[in-house]
């Protein structure tokens, strides 16, 4: 059927026409017959015709001619026409492009209009243009999606280039980045996904630990929005840890937390408060401590007062110990240990008495363990020894033998020797003292060796006098602590450590007058030794140094 204007297709493009030969031959015979027709009604007679047939076949031959012309040069004719279709299908695609509407389905696009274009005439350079600039518009998207990490978007602007663009040196470069930049991504996602499990387990800092995982992809991409964010959160938690560690008293990790915190970020906008909430807290703890501790000082020394001194965890030992390991400095506390240690000794003396030896040397133990290792606690000492041995000598006494009777002989001789050359204590093993306690380990009763170790101690004295008369403090020295040794609480003890730290001390400013610094400061050592107490120690002292 014969398209017409109403049904033809609306893209359709109307070239002009110019007919054909058979047309133009049957329009001039039937305008030669309708002429003839004509004139033979007018004129009538045969003779008419005859004239005009010859001008008929002229015009007829004239207008075939102008037919066949117009047919051969109609393309020619046609080119010289304006083809409105194509130029505005270039025109929209122009616009399209300035649009950066590239691609689509709806044929508004760059490439489409374009493509139309090249339907129509294959050849068509705008359209290539055109076509070429879509291409290089989408590479441009493509290396925009690749810098925003849309790796979707920019492998569907790689293929739209690709197709235009038929390869080339920059695709194939672009091609290597994205596909280097998505081994990349793939790797950063698998660091973040380790960072969040890590995050979630609570595992914030150290190797493996959130934050040095999210740290490590800012390294690699500051601009990481998931790793900054992250970072965020590592120390949200750890700000609510040093909260939690506030609020449980445990202070010192607080502090660590802070620390942290601060290290991983220092602008981090909590640390100020929780230094403070920090500092309050310790505050706070120290006033509790102090309260505490009085408490426990009071206590303790109710207990003392009450004869409570040891043997479970309420006694006055044990309170002070207590005190002693939160506040080792506490001056209360170690008084009170003093205090009980001096009652365990009263006791142990008290269990000599009642010769209950046992129970007496663990008593001392116990009070030595306490730091007591005064003169009363070595006396107790002595007084123990002396009990434990008339005990053994009770319960072996046996006929003494003549070989043993020999020895007692030979040792009190020794011994009588030894007192009255002064070795009343030194050297041990063979000095006065010594020497009558082994004839008492064998005679327990030998009234000799009794009667010369109640001697010694007024020997002691006599030998003190002569040497502290003779300046030999040294000398002097050793006969106070023979005495000491042998009655420990003899009459007068306290003053002749007095007298002999004073002559250490003239001894001290002689020999610093001699220019012999080493030995005043010795026997500045010694009066220091003897008589912790004396005046003098600090003015001799200031002039030594």
């Amino acid at each position: 059927m014969t398209e017409t204007p109403r049904n033809r297709p609306s893209h359709t493009r109307e070239e002009p026409r110019f007919g054909s030969i058979d047309a133009a031959q049957d329009a001039v015979s039937q305008r030669a017959v309708m002429r003839a027709d004509v004139r033979t009604t007018r004129h009538g007679g045969s003779s008419s015709t005859r004239r005009g047939g010859g001008f008929w076949l002229w015009l007829l031959i004239g207008i075939v001619a102008v037919a066949a012309l117009g047919y051969f040069n109609q393309e020619k004719l046609r080119r010289l026409l304006p083809n409105t279709e194509l130029n505005d299908l270039i025109a929209r695609g122009n616009q399209a492009l300035a649009q950066n509407k590239l691609s689509g389905t709806h044929g508004d696009s760059a490439r489409e209009l374009f493509q139309s274009v090249r339907v129509l005439e294959p050849d068509n350079e705008q359209a290539r243009a055109g076509l070429d600039q879509v291409g290089l518009h989408m590479l441009a998207q493509a290396r925009e999606a690749l810098q925003n990490k849309d790796y979707p978007a920019a492998h569907i602007m790689l293929d739209g280039a690709q197709e235009l663009l038929a390869g080339g040196a920059e695709l194939e470069k672009f091609q290597a980045d994205l596909h280097a930049a998505e081994s990349r991504g793939s790797q950063t996602e698998a660091v973040l996904q380790k960072a969040d499990a890590a995050l979630a387990a609570g595992k914030l800092l150290g190797a493996g630990g959130a934050a040095s995982l999210y740290q490590q992809v800012a390294s690699a991409d500051a601009g990481n929005a998931l790793a900054q964010n992250g970072l965020k959160k590592v120390a949200a938690a750890l700000a609510n840890q040093t909260r939690d560690a506030i609020a449980a008293g445990k202070l010192d990790l607080a502090n660590q937390h802070i620390g942290e915190l601060a290290q991983l970020n220092a602008s981090y906008p909590d640390v100020p408060e929780l230094r403070g909430q920090l500092a309050k807290a310790r505050s706070d703890a120290q006033a509790d401590q102090t309260a505490a501790l009085t408490q426990g000082v009071e206590r303790g020394e109710a207990e003392l007062h009450a004869g409570h001194f040891s043997g479970d965890d309420g006694a006055a030992e044990a309170i002070f110990q207590d005190l002693l390991k939160r506040d080792p400095a506490n001056a209360r506390a170690k008084a009170g240990l003093r205090a009980v240690a001096q009652a365990l000794i009263v006791q142990a003396n008290a269990a000599l008495d009642d010769n209950h030896v046992d129970v007496a040397d663990k008593l001392l133990s116990h009070a030595e363990k306490l730091g007591n290792t005064g003169a009363e606690l070595q006396a107790a000492r002595n007084h123990l020894r002396e009990a434990r041995e008339q005990l053994d000598i009770e319960n072996q006494r046996t006929q003494i033998s003549p070989e043993q009777q020999n020895r007692i002989r030979q040792l009190l001789l020794q011994a009588n020797r030894a007192l009255a050359t002064g070795n009343l204590i030194v050297p041990p093993g063979d000095c006065a003292f010594d020497k009558f306690r082994a004839v008492l380990a064998i005679d327990g009763n030998n009234a000799q060796a009794l009667d010369g170790l109640k001697r010694l101690p007024q020997r002691a004295r006599e030998l003190f006098e002569r040497e502290l008369h003779s300046n030999q403090p040294g000398k002097a020295r050793i006969q106070l602590d023979a005495l000491a040794d042998s009655e420990p609480d003899a009459a007068g003890l306290s003053a002749m450590r007095r007298r002999l730290a004073n002559a250490y001390l003239d001894q001290a400013e002689q020999r610093m007058a001699d220019g012999v610094p080493t030995d005043a400061f010795r026997a500045l050592k010694n009066a220091r030794e003897i008589d912790p107490q004396n005046p003098r120690i600090a003015d001799v002292d200031q002039k030594l140094r």
